[in-house]
C-alpha cells in the first residue's frame, strides 16, 4: 500500500464531505432568511414580493449542483482509499459498505435499485429540489396574486377622530 497516498485521501475525504454538510446548512440558511424576508415584504406590500422566492430557489438549485458535483468527488476518494487498502478490511471499505442491513427486510437490499431511495445523496436531492420547487410555486403564486398596499390613511377601530378649531 502507497502510505503518503492513503494518508492523503482522508483528509481530502473529510474536506469534501464538509463541503457538503456547508451545502446542506446553506440551503437550510437560504430557507429561513427567504421567509424572513418574505414576511416583511409581504406586510410592506411591495410589489416585487415574488422575486424574493425565484432568486432564493436559484441560490438553492446552485447549492444542489455544488452537492452533486461534491458527491463524485467523495466518492471517488472513497474508492481510492478502498483500493489502497487492497485485502485489508479498512476504513475505505467499510465506507464503500455502508448500507441498509442484509437482514433489514423492511427496505431493499443494498444490490436493488430502490436501496438508493434510502441513502443521503437521495435526502438531499429532495431537500434542494424540493425547495427550489417549493420556492418557484411560491413566487408564481405571488405573481399571481401580489400583496395588498398597506393603507396608510384609515384611522384605527375605536379611535376618534378629533377636529381642530
Amino acid at each position: 500500500m502507497n502510505e503518503k497516498a492513503y494518508e492523503e485521501i482522508g483528509p481530502n475525504y473529510r474536506f469534501f464531505l464538509t463541503w457538503r454538510h456547508a451545502a446542506l446548512a446553506g440551503g437550510l440558511v437560504i430557507l429561513w432568511g427567504t421567509c424572513s424576508l418574505l414576511t416583511s415584504a409581504y406586510e410592506k406590500g411591495l410589489a416585487i414580493t415574488w422575486l424574493i422566492p425565484i432568486l432564493a430557489s436559484l441560490a438553492v438549485f446552485c447549492l444542489w449542483l455544488a452537492d452533486r458535483r461534491t458527491r463524485q468527488i467523495y466518492r471517488s476518494l472513497t474508492e481510492a482509499g478502498k483500493a489502497l487498502e487492497g485485502n485489508d478490511l479498512a476504513p475505505y471499505h467499510a465506507l464503500t459498505e455502508i448500507g441498509i442491513p442484509k437482514d433489514a427486510f423492511w427496505f431493499p437490499r443494498k444490490d436493488k435499485p430502490l436501496c438508493k431511495l434510502f441513502s443521503q445523496s437521495f435526502a438531499l436531492d429532495c431537500f434542494f429540489l424540493g425547495s427550489a420547487v417549493v420556492l418557484l410555486t411560491l413566487a408564481v403564486f405571488l405573481l399571481i396574486r401580489p400583496p395588498n398596499l398597506p393603507n396608510t390613511t384609515q384611522a384605527m377601530p375605536n379611535q376618534r377622530v378629533q377636529a381642530t378649531r
